[in-house]
């Protein structure tokens, strides 16, 4: 079975300072501020998304070059927040513990799928411990759709969706799986909207029993 992992909100923490780095960043490069809600109006919630509906006036080429504009200004200050505070990105609890087991497991495999650009989340991923590099990944420097980069980290995996299971934070990751038809398993800071969405597995935290339990069920279910 392959479990793919979301990395924001999922893996690891720090989402305040992620997404003012992220605003700021995209207001220093492109002149638009980003209001609290702008993110949440989008059906598609990843980095290139996001840059591509704001931007959507300007030409394609224009867009990529502000993207990579915005992209580079964000890892930089990801870098100057964590010089500031070494822990600003840290693991969830017990997620590095999970990661660690599957690892171990002959049974499963591990991949990542994130709507982050790949410099700015293999940053973040240093930062709590976690080389991305071991893992298959999908990022949203491949694709704009979390469907497409969820289905492209199954690719780089050499696993069918039909065996997989995503882990992820919001109810854009839950749609996601519904386009994919593949189980989503809901954790972090929106279990409330993840339930009221319809999500049937989530838990708090990714600690390890009560996840493999949900495992267990997904897999009897699949049967």
């Amino acid at each position: 079975m392959l479990i793919i992992f979301d990395v924001d909100g999922t893996l690891i923490g720090g989402e305040a300072f992620d997404w003012k780095c992220f605003n700021d960043a995209f207001a220093s490069a492109s002149g638009i501020t980003i209001g609290p809600n702008d993110w949440m109006e989008l059906e598609e919630v990843t980095a290139r998304s996001f840059v591509h509906h704001v931007l959507s006036a300007h030409s394609p080429k224009r867009i990529q070059q502000l993207e990579t504009h915005i992209a580079n200004a964000f890892l930089k200050n990801l870098q100057a927040v964590s010089n500031q505070n070494q822990k600003a990105f840290q693991t969830t609890p017990g997620s590095l513990e999970l990661l660690n087991l599957l690892h171990r497991d002959s049974r499963f495999q591990v991949a990542i799928a994130t709507g982050d650009w790949l410099d700015s989340i293999t940053f973040k991923l240093q930062s709590a411990g976690i080389a991305i590099n071991q893992f298959p990944h999908a990022t949203s420097s491949d694709a704009r759709k979390r469907a497409d980069i969820i289905r492209l980290a199954a690719q780089r995996a050499n696993r069918p969706l039909s065996e997989s299971i995503y882990v992820g934070d919001g109810p854009w990751d839950l749609n996601a799986c519904r386009e994919l038809n593949i189980p989503f398993i809901g954790t972090g800071s929106r279990i409330g909207a993840l339930v009221e969405a319809g999500a049937k597995w989530t838990l708090p935290s990714l600690q390890t029993e009560p996840f493999m339990k949900i495992i267990n069920q997904i897999q009897i279910n699949q049967e």
